[in-house]
């Protein structure tokens, strides 16, 4: 009966170590995943900084070559996306077109070339999208340790569970990257997925928990049945001796007609008696307690 009482707790502890592991490997998953995103977002905050920059660099550019045209072909001379909504790729592809068409009219106005003020900013505008091709780069990179960590084992196997999605690479001058919705939700949510899947998780480990200790009773209070079945059975068949009162050795009789005597006051509970086989005399009060009687027709339910 021990070894079973010490198996159902040694499981019960084991799905208890289980169930703690799988929530903080879950934990632990989601973040890795997380400070990836965050990454990702991070460096694509940063080209978009960079790219609104260069907008305004290149409308200010505009401003001036507009003092040489006329009236109505000022408007081809400024970027009309709206930077704060549109996305970046559009936004890029936008700035270039007016960028090259006002260097076409450069060439046309040499004094225009020449102006300092169109000088400075050409140069600024330069800079700005070395600045922005180079952030480009690194939201590359962010976005490959990201796709890397996601597609990697243990992370694979509960990313697209976490609701993580794959990013795609970021191309500012294909239109097939011009649309850039999947690159701002490459995460579909923000942790209430994650605390759903505990509070599912834990359920379940509670469940299973419940179950096994309703289970390991039920075995335990069946063993607890057999022993005493045993200890009845074995006490019907075993032989005794005892000291009568001048510590002269009696017997070999049954349990019942040891029962019997001391029923009649012939022996004590102090009466020493040596159940056949044992090693050493013990009191008859020490004697296990006789099973209450049963349907001798009766079978023992078998364990689980």
């Amino acid at each position: 009966m021990n070894a079973i009482v010490g198996l159902i707790s040694t499981i019960f502890w084991l799905v208890i170590v289980l169930g703690a592991f799988l929530a903080l490997l879950a934990v632990w998953g989601y973040n890795t995943l997380r400070h990836a995103v965050e990454n990702v977002k991070e460096a694509q905050s940063n080209i978009d900084i960079s790219l609104r920059k260069k907008v305004s660099l290149v409308n200010q550019l505009g401003d001036v070559a507009a003092k040489y045209m006329d009236r109505e072909s000022t408007v081809m001379l400024k970027v009309s996306q709206d930077v704060a909504t549109a996305a970046t790729p559009q936004l890029y592809q936008q700035t270039g077109t007016v960028l090259s068409t006002i260097q076409g009219i450069a060439q046309k106005f040499p004094d225009l070339k020449a102006n300092e003020q169109y000088t400075k900013l050409a140069t600024a505008i330069a800079e700005s999208e070395a600045d922005v091709q180079n952030r480009r780069l690194k939201c590359n990179a962010a976005i490959k340790d990201y796709n890397t960590k996601r597609a990697s084992l243990p992370h694979a196997l509960w990313a697209g569970f976490l609701g993580f999605r794959p990013a795609r690479y970021l191309e500012l001058d294909t239109v097939e990257s011009a649309d850039a919705s999947v690159q701002k939700q490459i995460l579909s949510d923000d942790g209430d997925r994650l605390n759903e899947l505990l509070g599912v998780a834990g359920a379940r480990v509670i469940d299973a928990t419940k179950t096994l200790a309703s289970q390991g009773k039920l075995i335990a209070e069946k063993a607890a049945s057999r022993v005493q079945t045993e200890i009845a059975a074995r006490s019907a068949v075993a032989q005794y001796h005892y000291l009568d009162v001048e510590k002269a050795p009696k017997g070999p009789i049954s349990r019942d007609q040891l029962d019997a005597l001391f029923a009649t006051g012939a022996i004590t509970a102090d009466t020493d008696v040596l159940e056949a086989g044992a090693k050493a005399w013990t009191k008859y009060a020490s004697l296990p307690p006789r099973a209450p009687d049963r349907d001798p027709t009766a079978q023992d339910a078998p364990l689980l």
